[in-house]
């Protein structure tokens, strides 16, 4: 019997996370073994516990391109990990838009054909993919408190062809590309892929946060509540990460699950950052648009929308990238899955170079977000922050279109809107306007929706009401 495990999160080819405290954990066979972890010059220490668990942390590390061996040591038993690299790690969860990989469908693929064969393969790009079907059918167990004991944990690979690629996360792959781009090559960059189609934020939450919501029976009996995260995080919770990247939201559509989800996932959020023991930034995508014919499947889809909206006011360090423009188009082949998720990863590595690296300045690169709204008997005045260099209209438009007043009687009716200042939006056609609202349609495409910024940014989907609306950005 080994003296010592180590976590089957930790393999050859990984890339762990510069700058900040780095984790190395497993079980051991009796409590009280020393354990001594080293990566080139570092080394750290650690002795399991009374429940035989072990965690040893390295000290922040600077990005490293040269491969390194991890060894874990003691009691005369060593393992070893090859080809380690130190750069940038984020985190990909959400539900079947988060997941989606380059192997969709034929017509996915052939749009990516110039990325999956044309240009470079990096081998300083790693992935860690985990995929539900790789896990079935473990039990989806609902009371998993060991993160060591599920051992359906897949191996980082190294993004260095068209094969290793091909199963990856688009909008993860497309970030963490551009990223690497961005910081000139010389940073390594690695994708923890954790989505899973179809799941309800109850699904992916800690158990305590879904209990917390009424979320207690299972959904079926392959997946229990909070059996996404047990089976797909909670096995990688000890990793260190530079931010999430999140897109879900097709699967609340239904009462109550859509009118708590910007507080559900407010939850989700602040537990991630307790148990990844780190403020990460968020990252996370408003939903696109899907087909007509299938709107009875996308009921409340423009709720959902104006929900994530108000997410940015109730998570901190939390970043919106706008999808409306990318979602689905007549004559495409999926309607569940709008395939542009390059230009969705482009946009949100932009705005992870402004908030975290200081190689980008969010007023260029964030869809201009409403931070004000002022009412008056015969109009409402929005502020726009992150207008680049004014706000304008899609395509050379002549009228602002999208955005609808309420009144005293609750009852939203179309509107007329002009900008009226670089930063400002004025609406009328409601005496005594109570509330605004922008976006707030089944196809919300730029077109029909068609305010935006000079960087050609659609503005969000978003809902304001009197006297209660302040967004802290």
């Amino acid at each position: 019997m080994k003296p010592f495990t180590v976590s089957p999160a930790i393999t050859s080819h990984m890339v762990l996370q510069r700058r900040a405290d780095t984790r190395i954990w497993g079980k051991a066979a009796r409590a009280g073994i020393k354990i001594t972890v080293t990566l080139g010059t570092y080394t750290a220490t650690a002795v399991s516990d009374i429940e035989k668990r072990w965690e040893a942390v390295l000290p922040a590390m600077e990005a490293c391109t040269e491969p390194q061996t991890l060894t874990v040591s003691g009691l005369e038993h060593t393992e070893c990990f090859e080809d380690v690299l130190i750069g940038e790690v984020y985190l990909v969860a959400g539900q079947s838009n988060a997941e989606m990989t380059f192997a969709a469908e034929e017509q996915t693929t052939a749009y990516y054909k110039t990325l999956l064969d044309d240009t470079p393969h990096y081998p300083l790009l790693r992935a860690l993919v985990q995929h539900r079907r790789d896990v079935e059918p473990a039990s989806f167990n609902q009371n998993i408190t060991d993160t060591f004991a599920n051992k359906k944990v897949s191996q980082w690979r190294v993004l260095n062809s068209r094969e290793a690629t091909m199963s990856v996360s688009i909008l993860g792959y497309c970030f963490i590309k551009e990223l690497f781009l961005a910081l000139d090559k010389q940073v390594p960059v690695g994708l923890v892929m954790a989505a899973s189609g179809g799941s309800p934020l109850y699904d992916m939450a800690p158990g305590e946060i879904s209990a917390v919501y009424g979320y207690t029976a299972d959904r079926n009996e392959l997946i229990a509540v909070s059996g996404i995260y047990n089976t797909m995080v909670a096995p990688i919770q000890n990793m260190t990460f530079s931010g999430i990247l999140f897109y879900q939201g097709e699967s609340e559509m239904n009462e109550p699950r859509r009118r708590l989800y910007g507080y559900m996932l407010q939850s989700y959020v602040a537990e991630l950052r307790r148990r990844f023991r780190a403020e990460l930034p968020f990252y996370f995508v408003q939903l696109s648009s899907h087909p007509e014919y299938e709107r009875s499947y996308w009921t409340n889809i423009d709720t959902i929308r104006e929900a994530q909206f108000d997410t940015l006011k109730l998570v901190p360090h939390s970043y919106m990238v706008v999808a409306r423009d990318c979602g689905w188009r007549e004559g495409d082949l999926n309607m569940y899955h709008p395939y542009r998720k390059d230009i969705l990863g482009k946009r949100m590595c932009m705005l992870a170079l402004a908030a975290q690296f200081g190689r980008a300045d969010m007023e260029q690169v964030c869809s201009p977000l409403p931070y004000e709204a002022k009412f008056s008997d015969t109009k409402a005045v929005i502020k726009f922050r992150c207008v680049a260099g004014g706000l304008a209209l899609h395509d050379g438009a002549k009228t602002l279109l999208g955005f609808e007043l309420c009144g005293a009687d609750g009852v939203y009716l179309p509107a007329k809107a002009k900008i009226t200042a670089p930063d400002t939006v004025e609406v009328r056609g409601v005496k005594r306007p109570v509330a605004v609202r922008f976006g707030h349609l089944f196809l919300a495409y730029a077109e029909n929706a068609n305010l935006e910024n000079s960087a050609g940014l659609p503005a969000p989907c978003f809902e304001l009401h009197k006297d209660i609306y302040k967004l802290n950005v």
